[in-house]
């Protein structure tokens, strides 16, 4: 069964990944949609895991017992930096000019980061989640899995 998602004009579909994000905002109507790049927000250099550090993680003494502390992977890190600027970057467009609807497209763990990290004024304007990771597709592919799913 296909069901069609409306987005209103200025409605954003908000497509992330741990290396690209894409603002893509309707341009046309809720029945016609247009969905232009607004903005691209590439990831900055985010090399391997093992090529950012290959340090042991250190130890911590307590009283009379030593304990190895947890080694902090630098890649996640960045990535989750990364996410945080992307979100930080929709919230300077909405300022710019308002969102009117918005729809969050990543990968089911990138997803659970931009829920944890969105402002609640652009929460609040969530109307539709898919947990896919469409960042590499052509525009025309997106709009399709996503207004047209």
């Amino acid at each position: 069964m296909n069901t069609y998602l409306k987005l209103p004009r200025d409605g954003v579909v908000f497509v992330c990944d741990a290396g690209r994000a894409l603002v893509l905002r309707n341009e046309g109507s809720a029945t016609s949609p247009s969905l232009p790049v607004e903005e691209e927000v590439p990831a900055p250099p985010n090399p391997r895991a093992h090529e950012q550090g290959a340090d042991r993680p250190g130890r911590v003494f307590n009283d009379e017992r030593r304990s190895a502390v947890e080694a902090v992977d630098a890649h996640l890190r960045n990535e989750a930096v990364f996410i945080e600027s992307s979100i930080e970057r929709l919230d300077g467009i909405d300022r710019l000019r308002p969102i009117k609807a918005l729809i969050l497209v990543a990968p089911p763990r990138v997803l659970f980061l931009l829920r944890r990290h969105l402002p609640h004024r652009l929460s609040a304007l969530i109307t539709a989640e898919l947990s896919k990771d469409l960042t590499k597709m052509p525009i025309l592919e997106i709009e399709r899995h996503v207004l047209r799913s």
